[in-house]
């Protein structure tokens, strides 16, 4: 008898959690008619231990898997939710409880605040990659991700992680302008369980070539000429003044 699931999980109060697990039962015990599968918490009532099945969960029937899936999803999760999980496998005339073979719920108010990852230098009019991330226990209703700032084409994923929580990312493929300069991007996230949205920015360093202004020219003034360059760039640009022949920058 062997049975795989997460040591510990989080959880965010007033969204859903679900637990990864997997069972294997001697051959000799296997029959026509498929396993049954029971979910049991352990919790503490006045500083006691006390265990009882998990029948309902939030105001939905509890659904278990199929076959070797004993995998368990939990709705509307909360204080009363907190404990230690062991499943009980039932088959044909034999039982078996995985009582040392558990999963801990840690419950969190809302989701951790989303992290961000992109070059720390960007060259003007050159694709990059910027990807915002935060992770989850809810596949069925992962949070929503958006950016605010300079615009892109957007990739969103969810990927299950190997500790049985999920990563939901968004990635903003951005072409930048020199206009983006020190500019900064915000990817919000949208938790609907808890209500609060949570965010993180991202500054942008954008280097780009010389642009002279339109600023930029000569006066004449009786018989003195005026000359003024203005110049945008990133790094900044060293400007000389050449006249036919000779470089009078330091005359």
């Amino acid at each position: 008898w062997t049975v795989w699931l997460p040591k510990t999980l989080p959880m965010v109060r007033g969204s859903c959690v679900f637990i990864p697990c997997h069972f294997t039962y001697p051959r000799y015990h296997q029959s026509t008619r498929p396993a049954s599968v029971k979910w049991y918490q352990t919790y503490k009532k006045q500083n006691k231990e006390s265990t009882r099945e998990v029948r309902v969960l939030s105001s939905r029937p509890l659904t278990i898997g199929s076959g070797l899936n004993c995998s368990l999803r939990m709705e509307d999760v909360g204080s009363a939710t907190v404990g230690s999980y062991h499943i009980r496998v039932e088959t044909d005339g034999n039982a078996y409880s995985f009582m040392k073979n558990t999963v801990d719920f840690l419950l969190q108010e809302s989701l951790k605040d989303p992290e961000i990852h992109g070059p720390e230098e960007m060259v003007e009019d050159t694709p990059v990659n910027i990807s915002c991330h935060v992770q989850h226990t809810c596949p069925q209703s992962p949070p929503a991700l958006s950016w605010s700032g300079p615009s892109g084409s957007v990739t969103v994923r969810h990927t299950e992680l190997a500790d049985g929580s999920w990563e939901a990312s968004s990635v903003l493929t951005l072409r930048p302008s020199f206009r983006d300069h020190a500019h900064s991007l915000l990817c919000q996230v949208e938790d609907e369980a808890s209500g609060k949205p949570s965010e993180q920015s991202f500054r942008l360093h954008v280097t780009y070539a010389p642009k002279m202004s339109q600023d930029s020219g000569c006066t004449l003034r009786h018989k003195d000429v005026t000359c003024c360059c203005m110049v945008d760039s990133n790094p900044l640009s060293v400007i000389s003044w050449y006249l036919p022949g000779r470089n009078v920058s330091d005359e």
